[in-house]
C-alpha cells in the first residue's frame, strides 16, 4: 500500500466547521490544528495513550492496522465520519488533493 505523505495536508474549512458543529467543540478550540498524519499512525496513537492535551486528528478506516483497535479501545474521544468528496482535504497551497480511496474520521480528543 503507497501511504502519501499527509502532513502537510490540511482538512477542507467548511468541512471542518460542519463537523466542529457536528462534534459540539467551540471557542478557543476552533482554532487548534487538525493532525493528518497517516504515514505515523503508530507511534501517534501510542502517544496519545499517554497525552492529556485536546488534540484534533484524522485517522484513515483500517481495521486491519496494529494502531485500530488501542485507538478505538484505549482513547476517549469523540468522532465523526468525514464526508466522502474530493476536496475534503487541501495541500499547503489550498488546493484540492482528489478524492481518497479511504474512508476519513476526525477525532477529538478533550
Amino acid at each position: 500500500m503507497n501511504i502519501p505523505d499527509t502532513t502537510s495536508w490540511s482538512l477542507n474549512p467548511e468541512v471542518l466547521k460542519l463537523m466542529m458543529t457536528e462534534l459540539e467543540i467551540d471557542g478557543e478550540e476552533k482554532d487548534s490544528k487538525v493532525v493528518i498524519d497517516f504515514q505515523n499512525l503508530n507511534p501517534f496513537v501510542l502517544e496519545q495513550l499517554d497525552s492529556d492535551e485536546m488534540t484534533l486528528f484524522v485517522i484513515p478506516d483500517w481495521p486491519c492496522a496494529s494502531w485500530y483497535k488501542p485507538l478505538h479501545k484505549f482513547i476517549k474521544a469523540e468522532a465523526a465520519i468525514l464526508p466522502e468528496q474530493p476536496d475534503l482535504f487541501l495541500d499547503p497551497k489550498g488546493n484540492p488533493i482528489g478524492l481518497l480511496a479511504w474512508r476519513c474520521w476526525l477525532f477529538y480528543k478533550a
